[in-house]
């Protein structure tokens, strides 16, 4: 609907003097005029003059033209429907396409009365007439966040209330009661509220990563409901080989079980352990009864090896940081104390080595020779010219073989690795700690995580550096840093800041290089089922400069060797690939593409894993709904009463939103009154040219 105003600038009086001048000047030119006409096209001409002068004399007014639209929106009903597999796992398919036609006939009923109907799943909004399109396979249920998505996209609008059809079970996101939403909610209760007997694997804890050759362990969490008096028996099998076998001995109509295991690692890589509990008679569901664990299977652990001349307390404090790291494994050996361990380890840390009495130099020849990863830390008894010559990261010249004390502080500059935290505030609360007094040379690939702050001087000295050209080395040039983790914990009841520090320089030093010019690898580890596995792939020229246009492809194999094959060419774009569909279990993988006129290839595994959190609840919670309907002034309804909430939404009165838009246009500026000033002067033109005057 549209409405049309008329404004003025000026007042609405003069349109009286536009009318005296049309007159006018119509009437000096025509009245008693001696003419060759007629006297009525003297007159016709007279208006015309009239007319197109009026006109002209009325635009000069600058008149304003209102335009009022006027637009009705319907009250919207929103159905919200949960088609999550907790409702297919109990509804049969008869009872899902029995209550998908009766929200049919309600959405048409309503479009009826006046009312817009539309339908929410958990993900995606579906057209009203494509109702029989929806499948209840959502493998998570989050009321919350569809409600609240609700709540966003009707901001504004006629939304008259919101039916929420589920069976009021959520296993992700926010309880839906702790929030009032800003609209009516009608809540309709779908699946089974009675508890019958089941068996249900709840979950499953143990450890992701464990060492060939060790026993890690595996806890199953098991909930009974309805098999008082019986045994139930839970076994774990690997490549179809039987690992562990147990009877439980049910006690109480409802039991909680948390049965640990104890697992060998026997073969290296990713391992599939499927744990499963033996189907019983009457089970509501046997898709909760077996679940998997992935464990990544590596063949040892990262070997660190602590040297010193004497004990020292910096030792037992980078010791304690490492222990954390379950990945690690750490010996000491002290001169004198300790007999020198005769194996090859991953990285050294070499505390106040080279000393003064020129011991271990039968260590330094090894780790210089065969470049092994070293972190050298600094005391009163070092050797500083026997350190200038062994380490290739900083040059330390004493002044007068005095010392400093120096307190930490954060190079923002340092680029090696990051930090989980900002660790600045807590480097501020550390002690001093005793440093050569000495000016420091650092060579251009040196990166320094930590400079020597003197007082409240912020210097370009180092305190803890490391860097890697032929061979990864760390400095740290003072000691006494047990002091620092001994303040943090005082302080802050934490060494977390301490620790982080202490063991990203050893994963700094630990990390191997891959200098390969051509990789593949999955984005993570691990993926679910129904999402998609997502392959990165990386080229490089002969002088590591990154390449795209690489024609690659791709082999996957599953654990039966059922391959499939794939190929794609990269390019600067996008640099990845996605495969779907992929059944859960462990899969190895293989790439080959021609980089720099050479055959290259990369390989490895990765899992992907069945989202199950959908089949471990399925007994139908209507109190929640009872409660959600109360809280926002809604009512609840079971779902063979839809009948009931028809009746209730088809006989209220449906109140339309007007909505209306104002806009304002200069008169002078439509066109079709400049053409109809000239089609009226045209006219006078032509009349008086045709009856012969000028």
């Amino acid at each position: 609907m549209q409405q049309v105003d008329l404004l003025f600038e000026t007042s609405p009086w003069f349109i009286l003097l536009c009318l005296i001048a049309g007159v006018l000047y119509a009437g000096i030119i025509y009245y008693k005029s001696r003419t060759p006409w007629t006297p009525w096209t003297n007159i016709i001409l007279a208006l015309l003059r009239f007319t197109f002068v009026f006109l002209i004399c009325f635009l000069l007014l600058g008149p304003l033209v209102r335009q009022i639209f006027n637009s009705y929106e319907k009250p919207i009903v929103v159905f919200a429907l949960d088609n999550s597999e907790s409702i297919s796992e109990v509804e049969s398919p008869e009872s899902r396409e029995n209550l998908l036609n009766n929200l049919k006939q309600i959405t048409a009923n309503l479009e009826e009365h006046d009312y817009h109907a539309e339908i929410r799943t958990f993900n995606q909004k579906i057209p009203s007439n494509y109702i029989d399109s929806i499948d209840f396979n959502s493998n998570h249920s989050d009321l919350y966040e569809l409600l609240n998505d609700i709540q966003n996209d009707y901001e504004s609008r006629n939304l008259a209330e919101v039916v929420l059809l589920s069976d009021g079970i959520y296993n992700r996101g926010n309880n839906p009661l702790y929030q009032h939403f800003n609209f009516k909610i009608n809540t309709v209760g779908l699946g089974d509220t009675t508890q019958k007997p089941d068996l249900i694997l709840n979950n499953l804890v143990y450890n992701k990563i464990a060492y060939q050759g060790n026993k890690f362990p595996l806890v199953a969490e098991v909930f009974s409901t309805g098999y008082e008096g019986k045994n139930i028996e839970i076994e774990i099998r690997n490549k179809g080989q039987l690992v562990d076998h147990r009877k439980l001995e049910v006690t109480h109509a409802n039991q909680f079980f948390e049965e640990h295991f104890l697992i060998e690692a026997k073969e290296k890589g990713y391992q599939q352990y499927k744990v499963s509990l033996k189907n019983m008679d009457d089970e509501l569901s046997y898709v909760n009864n077996q679940k998997d664990a992935f464990v990544d299977v590596i063949e040892g652990k990262e070997k660190i090896l602590i040297a010193a001349p004497f004990p020292h307390p910096d030792i037992k404090a980078i010791r304690s940081a490492l222990s954390k790291n379950k990945n690690y494994e750490v010996k000491t050996y002290i001169e004198g104390i300790d007999k020198m361990p005769d194996e090859k380890f991953d990285v050294y840390v070499l505390h106040q080595i080279p000393n003064k009495r020129n011991t271990h130099q039968q260590l330094l020849n090894k780790i210089k020779s065969e470049r092994l990863p070293v972190w050298y830390i600094l005391g009163p008894l070092s050797n500083i010219p026997n350190f200038n010559a062994v380490n290739d990261i900083v040059n330390v010249q004493l002044i007068n073989n005095q010392a400093d004390n120096v307190f930490p502080y954060f190079n923002k500059s340092f680029s090696s690795f990051l930090l989980e935290k900002e660790v600045q505030p807590v480097l501020r609360k550390y002690p001093p700690v005793s440093v050569p007094f000495a000016n420091y040379t650092l060579k251009s690939f040196a990166d320094m995580l930590l400079a020597q702050r003197v007082g409240s001087i912020e210097t370009n000295k180092p305190l803890l550096l490391m860097g890697a050209q032929d061979q990864k080395e760390a400095v740290l040039v003072g000691n006494g840093t047990w002091q620092w983790r001994l303040s943090e914990f005082g302080q802050d009841e934490s060494t977390d800041t301490y620790d982080e520090i202490i063991t990203k320089t050893i994963q700094f030093l630990s990390a191997k290089d891959d200098k390969r010019k051509f990789k593949v690898y999955p984005i993570k580890p691990e993926f679910f089922d129904n999402e998609s596995v997502v392959f990165e792939t990386e080229a490089y020229n002969n002088i590591y400069e990154r390449i795209y246009g690489q024609e690659v492809t791709l082999t996957i194999k599953d654990e039966n060797d059922e391959t499939n094959g794939y190929q794609y060419i990269t390019s600067e774009a996008n640099s990845r690939y996605a495969i779907n569909n992929l059944h859960p279990g462990v899969y190895r993988y293989d790439a080959t593409s021609n980089v720099n006129g050479i055959n290259e290839h990369s390989d490895g595994t990765f899992v992907v894993k069945k989202m199950q959190i959908e089949q471990t609840r399925l007994r139908a919670d209507h109190q929640l709904l009872r409660n959600l309907a109360k809280e926002n002034d809604g009512n609840f309804y079971l779902d063979n009463n839809l009948g009931d909430l028809s009746t209730e939404l088809s006989t209220q009165k449906a109140q339309s939103i007007i909505h209306s838009q104002e806009d304002f246009l200069n008169i002078i500026n439509i066109k079709w009154l400049f053409f109809l000033i000239l089609f009226l002067f045209s006219i006078e033109w032509f009349l008086r040219k045709y009856h012969g005057s000028y």
